[in-house]
C-alpha cells in the first residue's frame, strides 16, 4: 500500500518494471510521460508499463491518497530465487 496525504506529491520519475495501481481511496492526479495527466478517484485500476515516467499528486484537501501498489520490482524476483535455492518454497507433485 502507498498513501499520500493530501497535498503531496510523488516526483515523477521511471525505472524498468511496471505497476499496476489500484486506488482505494481518495483522489488525484497521475502524470505519464512528459505531459499527459489524468484524474483517478477510488475504485480506479491504473498501468504503468515500464519505462513510464509517472508520478501523483493527491488533490483532496482532506484524504490520503491510498493506492495498492503491484509491481514485478527486480527485488521480488530476487526474493523469490533466493527462497526456491534454500528450500523454503516446495512444490507438490
Amino acid at each position: 500500500m502507498q498513501w499520500l496525504n493530501p497535498g503531496v506529491t510523488l516526483n515523477g520519475h521511471a525505472h524498468s518494471w511496471w505497476h499496476l495501481f489500484v486506488i482505494q481511496c481518495g483522489s488525484g492526479v497521475l502524470t505519464l510521460g512528459d505531459a499527459d495527466e489524468v484524474n483517478v478517484s477510488s475504485g480506479d485500476v491504473l498501468l504503468v508499463p515500464a519505462w513510464t515516467r509517472h508520478g501523483f499528486v493527491n488533490t483532496s484537501k482532506h484524504e490520503p491518497l491510498a493506492m495498492l501498489n503491484m509491481s514485478n520490482m527486480p527485488q521480488m524476483a530476487l526474493l523469490s530465487n533466493f527462497a526456491d535455492s534454500h528450500g523454503l518454497i516446495t512444490t507438490q507433485p
